[in-house]
């Protein structure tokens, strides 16, 4: 027995009044209904509906577990739809740490369009070239010019960058 189904199947008859009607709007047939609450029912080892040929009524156990299966099924709801909205729309903390001149002439002047594209992320940025411990201290992304020092970690190549040093010119 699924315990949701069951949950989503006696919420609907307690809502209709009607095994049938409750089948109807679960997609399923009236017997499969009438399983669901049977086992729910066994498994909770109290009666949670009174059936007579006129009538169906909530038992007080029936009305407690109603209330709680339907705070239930709307917090999953409420779960699922944030998720869906979560998948459609990032949102969250990203933490980054970058090499200066990268992130000076690369990054930094990307942020407010990044920003306006995605107003609900969060970006904490470290711009360093200190070597950072990326699981102890919660980076997401770290972007580095040099060889991998590490090699448990995951690395891309994003690009080159070329850099020039030399003697001051003398005056």
């Amino acid at each position: 027995m699924d315990r949701l189904d069951a949950m989503r199947a006696f919420a609907r008859v307690v809502e209709t009044g009607s095994f049938s009607q409750a089948a109807r709007d679960l997609s399923v047939s009236q017997p499969t209904v009438s399983k669901q609450l049977a086992a729910l029912e066994a498994r909770l080892g109290a009666q949670l509906l009174t059936r007579s040929s006129r009538a169906l009524t909530v038992t007080l156990a029936g009305q407690e577990y109603y209330e709680a299966a339907i705070r239930i099924l709307e917090d999953i709801q409420t779960v699922e739809e944030k998720l869906l909205e979560g998948q459609s729309s990032p949102s969250g903390l990203v933490r980054i740490t970058l090499a200066p001149a990268f992130g000076r002439m690369y990054v930094i002047p990307k942020l407010p369009v990044f920003k306006e594209r995605f107003p609900d992320v969060s970006i904490d940025i470290e711009v360093s070239g200190r070597h950072v411990d990326l699981v102890e201290e919660g980076i997401d992304i770290a972007i580095r010019i040099g060889h991998l020092s590490d090699s448990a970690l995951l690395a891309r190549r994003i690009g080159d960058m070329r850099m020039i040093t030399g003697r001051p010119p003398t005056i």
